[in-house]
């Protein structure tokens, strides 16, 4: 290994070291979990617009590792990530180290190695990237090909610059073809690189043909830099050779012809469904959200939230140093300006070998590449934020919408290095010369001065390393997944309670994935018909996907009532497979908001976290009396089986590493701080919807037995004469049991609980005191639930609910009664 590549590599694979010791061990959520469940099925083709690269990246990974035995499914593609990210931060170390050091490899001082340390360290250290690099999403390696770009430009930058030179030339020319093929690969793996390769691209090309060595002069260079990007862009043939790999299935014309496995994407195999797929054409090809609201811009409030999300993943550090390397490249444009202003007023020729030493002496301070980094960087910000159109003000897409800020993270990381060294190499030459103003060259020759300046350098390594360090320390807890399996006993809860032969309609990422992942990786209720929501409005997906699904019979070719005679309904769906006869048909995650068709026709009863679709009039039996069922001792013996059974924890201590550092080395550095669930799990991230879902399930049963007790009351009302002891018994359980579980889903959600579960908790106890009026304490706790609701609301702050008014004057006369008594 060459002395120059040492270093990057060890900072490379004590990044590693940290993020392996917290990956997840499992799906992780989202994306991630769609890409760990792709690798299992490989080959299969990930959603729009395909990720070939890191498809094929994450599948040899998990067999690799599947092969050795070693950690669960999931485990290689995270791995795969997590060393893509790795080493996107030892790239972004020699970048820097390139770009403000000497083009010698002497002239790379122990303050160069610190300034790309600290530079590469605030990339890799930031909560948004180590979260987004320890699963199996593509910006670990979107990260990587980010890097490697910056590198190539600074390498091409250091070497087209100093003159004509043919080594140094064909140099540049060579580093030229790297460039351009990263950013072809790249654009196989996520196509917002676009942002940044563009602007890198044109200055390298800019820079080849009429600056410095002009190494790109020649028509030969400039087709094969021109050309090799295209070479980049052939992982793309994996998502043709992928599609309609199913065996053993025929379509509904009776031909011979491949399926898709479940939960693959699209009909790649295509011209037009290639294209279509590639280009994402379907929701929108510069566009993240197809949703309602997509239409609107939100750039201004994008930009603000990213500039504070980078002050505090650096811990404020990085804007200043980023403001330092602008002036620092500022100053030194100046300077060679100026000089170069002289030499032509002093008639000079071309400069000697020693003359243009000088200069890279002289521009100590300057860093190559720097401009054309600094313009990629605003272009990406500003641009991604005016396409993004996700409604960031809800926390889930603000979450979505912070992982592509890691692109410009990187970018960040590079500037605030090269901030850090013109900051650093200023404050040393001060320091070392006792402030006399002598240059450089006195410096060289006074060895006290020398001997100041080595002990400044290594005491500002030693500063970075500790910084570094500290902010791994403080934050391990909070990043430590390692023993997170949320989504894995997520979809196995949700699964586990359906009948065998069950057929399941799923909506949303958490469920449909979790699910899917448990089925195709673990081989877990394999029986289970799993149909995608989401997936069935594609007009490819019954042409490609419904052999997975012997159970269920197609109205037309795809979910849109809107698009007759082809589209068809959710009703029309259910009326055509809703049969006495066949295997139930659950729900999970709640009807289509645009589609109104089963108002009227079919409803859902609890059943878990998903909910079984029942056909009315006869929603269990008692509809006649306007009840949506007849015993609610019955019901809730029943549906209690399927309630989900989950703890949550604090996702960390899974592997040997982790349990070593929180038990020897975070105590002695006062990194072993508890952090609790609300911290590390906001809103906005997977695991808090995982929770929101698990008590949202046990909260829908309670809901149920209310909405009984309510309506049992009405009738009761109505029939006044006919309100048996037994009939008021079951209105008493109703409620009493309804509160009984929503006070279980209190005590143990993390904080904010929702204000609705205190609403409906004091609605349960206050129809209970009605109910039985000896039993005071329902009037207590009623007047507590309904105090927490006034403070829920008020504390979320958003539109007061239409009964707001009337429970707070509850709250005022029990306040009242009380002050009287």
């Amino acid at each position: 290994m060459k002395h120059g590549t040492l270093a990057p590599v060890a900072f490379a694979l004590a990044t590693l070291c940290v993020y392996a010791s917290t990956m997840y061990p499992s799906a992780a959520g989202g994306d991630a979990t769609e890409f760990a469940f792709i690798a299992c099925d490989f080959p299969a083709v990930p959603h729009p617009p395909g990720y070939p690269t890191f498809a094929l990246l994450t599948a040899f990974a998990s067999r690799a590792f599947r092969a050795m035995r070693f950690g669960g499914p999931a485990w290689g593609s995270n791995f795969a990530s997590a060393s893509c990210g790795a080493a996107a931060s030892g790239v972004l170390y020699a970048a820097i180290r390139d770009a403000v050091g000497g083009r010698r490899e002497g002239s790379t001082t122990i303050a160069t190695h610190a300034a790309a340390a600290l530079g590469a360290g605030l990339f890799a250290c930031g909560k948004n990237t180590w979260t987004n690099t320890i699963q199996s999403e593509v910006f670990g390696l979107n990260n990587l090909f980010v890097a490697a770009a910056v590198y190539f430009t600074v390498a091409f930058a250091r070497d087209n610059a100093v003159g004509p030179a043919p080594d140094r030339s064909a140099a540049a020319f060579k580093h030229a073809l790297k460039g351009a093929f990263t950013c072809g690969l790249a654009m196989s793996n996520q196509h917002t690189f676009a942002l940044v390769g563009t602007p890198l691209a044109t200055w390298v090309l800019l820079r080849g043909l009429f600056a410095g060595a002009k190494s790109l002069r020649s028509p030969s260079r400039l087709l094969a830099v021109l050309s090799v990007p295209f070479l980049g862009l052939t992982p793309y043939a994996y998502l043709v050779l992928a599609s309609g790999t199913r065996p053993g299935w025929r379509n509904g014309r009776n031909t011979p012809r491949g399926g898709n496995t479940p939960g693959a994407w699209g009909e790649t195999r295509s011209r037009d469904g290639f294209w279509t797929h590639v280009t994402r054409a379907e929701y929108g090809t510069f566009t993240l959200f197809s949703g309602e609201g997509s239409r609107d811009h939100r750039a201004r409030l994008g930009i603000t939230r990213y500039a504070r999300n980078l002050h505090d993943d650096t811990g404020g550090i990085a804007p200043w140093l980023m403001l330092a390397a602008v002036i620092g490249g500022v100053s030194a444009w100046a300077r060679e300006r100026r000089r170069r202003r002289r030499r032509r007023r002093r008639n000079e020729k071309n400069a000697s070998d020693a003359t243009t030493e000088t200069r890279e002496l002289a521009l100590a301070g300057s860093c190559h590449g720097l401009a054309p980094v600094v313009v990629a960087y605003a272009l990406y910000t500003v641009g991604f934020q005016l396409l993004a159109n996700l409604p960031i003000e809800k926390d889930l897409y603000a979450g979505v919408s912070r992982r592509f800020w890691m692109q410009s993270d990187v970018l960040a990381g590079f500037v605030a290095g090269a901030g850090a060294a013109f900051a650093t190499s200023r404050t040393i030459a001060l320091l070392a010369l006792g402030g006399d103003g002598r240059g450089r060259g006195a410096m060289r020759n006074d060895a006290n001065a020398n001997r100041r300046r080595a002990f400044f350098e290594f005491a500002a390594l030693g500063i970075v390393l500790a910084l570094l360090c500290s902010r791994v320390v403080a934050d391990y807890r909070a990043m430590d997944q390692s023993g997170n399996a949320y989504y894995e006993r997520f979809g196995r809860e949700m699964l586990r309670p359906l009948p065998k032969g069950a057929r399941l309609i799923v909506r949303g990422d958490l469920i449909t994935n979790s699910a899917r992942y448990v089925q195709r990786c673990l081989g877990y209720r394999k029986d289970v018909q799993m149909v995608d929501m989401a997936m069935l409005t594609y007009k490819w997906f019954v042409k490609t996907q419904s052999g997975n699904f012997k159970s269920f019979h197609w109205p037309g070719t795809h979910y849109h009532p809107n698009e007759p005679p082809h589209g068809f309904s959710m009703r029309a769906l259910l009326d055509l497979n809703y049969h006495k006869d066949s295997s139930a048909i659950f729900l999970a995650g709640g009807w289509h908001d645009d589609d109104p068709s089963t108002v009227g026709h079919y409803d859902t009863m609890p059943f878990g976290i998903a909910d079984e679709i029942v056909k009315l009039p006869a929603a269990g039996g008692a509809a006649t009396r306007g009840l949506p069922f007849k015993s609610p001792k019955k019901f809730y013996k029943r549906r209690a089986k399927a309630l989900p059974n989950m703890t949550f924890g604090d996702g960390g201590g899974g592997n040997f590493a982790s349990r070593a550092m929180s038990r020897h080395v975070l105590p002695r550095f006062g990194g072993d701080r508890e952090v609790s669930l609300a911290e590390k799990y906001p809103e906005g991230t997977w695991e808090r919807v995982v929770m929101t879902d698990y008590y949202g399930a046990r909260h829908k049963l309670a809901h149920a037995l209310l909405s009984y007790g309510i309506a049992a009351a009405d009738v009761a009302t109505r029939e006044s004469g006919d309100d048996d002891s037994k009939a008021k018994d079951d209105r008493v359980y109703a409620f009493e049991t309804s509160a009984a579980i929503i006070e279980a889903c209190v005590s143990e959600h993390p904080p904010p609980v929702p204000s609705f579960y205190y609403r409906n908790l004091g609605i349960c106890r206050q129809r209970a005191w009605g109910e039985r009026r000896e039993k005071t304490e329902h009037h207590a706790k009623m007047v507590t639930a309904f105090k927490a609701y006034l403070a829920a609301v008020d504390a979320e702050g958003g539109e007061r609910e239409g009964g707001y008014d009337a429970i707070a004057g509850i709250v005022l006369e029990a306040e009242r009664g009380s002050m009287v008594a």
